[in-house]
């Protein structure tokens, strides 16, 4: 669940971070 827990907020702030820029790889 904890690992889950963090994949969740991983993808969130990774699409937080998308829509903030463009593109940064």
């Amino acid at each position: 669940m904890l690992k889950n827990k963090t994949s969740v907020k991983a993808v969130i702030r990774r699409e937080s971070v998308n829509r903030t820029t463009p593109r940064q790889e």
